[in-house]
């Protein structure tokens, strides 16, 4: 089931023009990041961040290691910076662009 999902969140990220992080774990360390975070993500809107572990997050994402969330993000909060870091500069954009159009009025 999980991979069924994983897939319709790749196709919903290619159809709203993000780029898809489906690659191998030979490429760059970024993509294996990449994936790491969407997998995250995906898994936090599922069960909740506190009901999904490092190790199910490193399974969804394709991670051969475990050190492949560890290493690069340290913990669950660690991931959970990087998830929010990938999403504010376009929250705070709407946000920018609410208040003038507020301040307009």
């Amino acid at each position: 089931m999980r991979n069924g999902l994983m897939q319709l969140h790749y196709m919903w990220m290619q159809s709203h023009g993000r780029q898809s992080n489906v690659v191998s774990l030979d490429e760059s360390g970024e993509s294996t990041r990449a994936r790491i975070i969407d997998a995250a993500e995906l898994l936090f809107a599922e069960h909740g961040i506190g009901a999904v572990s490092l190790r199910e997050i490193n399974r969804a994402a394709g991670a051969k290691n475990a050190v492949d969330v560890q290493y690069p993000f340290g913990d669950r909060a660690g991931i959970l910076r990087a998830i929010h870091a990938q999403h504010f500069p376009a929250i705070d954009t709407r946000r920018h662009a609410r208040l003038a159009d507020a301040a307009a009025n």
